[in-house]
């Protein structure tokens, strides 16, 4: 069995993790290097800790986005499912800061937000000339 798992993000910027993870309120280390409880060692720039108390780390990868590695050793499949959710939860909060400001950028205001019971956010967006 795997001792850890590892998901491909859309993040592409260290700043703007770190900046979701603070909204966020998740507890953040600068670190070089993640070691699993099997042992396994990975190399990392930023490493957070899951619901779960197990340690996810991001790494950039060569096509500049960060990889999510999660030790899921001697989790269930429930756990493992559980630490994926709180992974995308991430990653779709520096999304939709990502989309504010480029919003922002270009002169929009937001004229609705509505969270949607499957986690998706529905925005309208205004623009006045």
């Amino acid at each position: 069995m795997s001792a850890s798992t590892t998901v491909v993000t859309l993040i592409t910027s260290l700043v703007g993790l770190i900046a979701t993870l603070r909204e966020m309120r998740v507890v953040y280390k600068k670190l070089d290097r993640m070691k699993t409880l099997s042992g396994q060692e990975h190399q990392v720039e930023l490493v957070v800790e899951s619901p779960q108390g197990r340690q996810i780390g991001f790494q950039k990868t060569v096509e500049g986005h960060y990889e999510a590695t999660a030790d899921t050793h001697g989790l269930g499949a429930t756990e493992v499912r559980d630490q994926a959710k709180f992974i995308r939860k991430i990653v779709q909060r520096y999304a939709y800061k990502k989309v504010l400001d480029q919003l922002k950028a270009q002169g929009y205001v937001v004229a609705e937000e509505e969270q949607k019971a499957d986690d998706t956010v529905r925005l309208v967006v205004r623009k006045w000339v």
